[in-house]
Formats: C-alpha cells, sequence, structure tokens
C-alpha cells in the first residue's frame, strides 16, 4: 500500500468510506491537504449524525470508495473540530493522530483542541 498522493484526491471526494473491516461508515464531504507536501492527509467523513476527521494513512482509494485504516467506533469516537477555512489547525491534527495512534512528530499543548 502506497501513500495517497494529489492525484487521488479526485477519487476521493464524495467517495463511500469503509472502515477497516469493510463496512460502509459514511461519506467524504472534504479532502485536507498536508501543508509540508500538499498530499491528502485527512478526509472528513459524514457518519449521518456527525462529522469526524480520518488521517488517510493507510487507506486505499477507488473510484467512488474509500477505506481507512481504522474501525467505525475508532471514528466515531474521535474528537470533533471545525476546520474553518479548509484547513485543520496543527494542534488539532497532533490530537487526531494521537487518537489514531499514529506517530506525527507535531508539537501541541494539552486542551488546545477548539
Amino acid at each position: 500500500m502506497s501513500e495517497l498522493g494529489p492525484a487521488d484526491e479526485a477519487l476521493m471526494v464524495d467517495a463511500d468510506v469503509l472502515d477497516s473491516a469493510g463496512t460502509r461508515i459514511g461519506s467524504v464531504t472534504e479532502v485536507y491537504r498536508s501543508d509540508n507536501t500538499q498530499h491528502p492527509s485527512f478526509v472528513a467523513v459524514d457518519l449521518g449524525d456527525a462529522v469526524r476527521f480520518v488521517p488517510v494513512e493507510g487507506a486505499e482509494v477507488t473510484a467512488g470508495v474509500l477505506r481507512v485504516a481504522f474501525g467505525e467506533e475508532l471514528v466515531r469516537s474521535a474528537p470533533e473540530y471545525d476546520a474553518e477555512g479548509g484547513q485543520l489547525e496543527p494542534a488539532d491534527a497532533a490530537l487526531l493522530y494521537d487518537h489514531y495512534g499514529l506517530p506525527h512528530g507535531l508539537p501541541y499543548q494539552q486542551g488546545s483542541a477548539s
């Protein structure tokens, strides 16, 4: 499985999102890119009753389907954020990476989430 790049972004927009077990959990509402690489780093997923951010690390994408590397319960329990202007603050991204158990190297302070 390779890293998703800018060319994959078009495949992710409005895609159905499957969890790690292959169960449909929602749909992509927006793709967020890393400021450093301009590669997709998170997607906002509409779960029907809430929107949650999910890292695309470990995800697989085909036309119309994004399968993420995380289970539905982990996605549903992720912190809520409002990414104004299409930007996810570095501190919020760091807390999300921590929630999903992923390394990130981003500095943040506890309690800085919005």
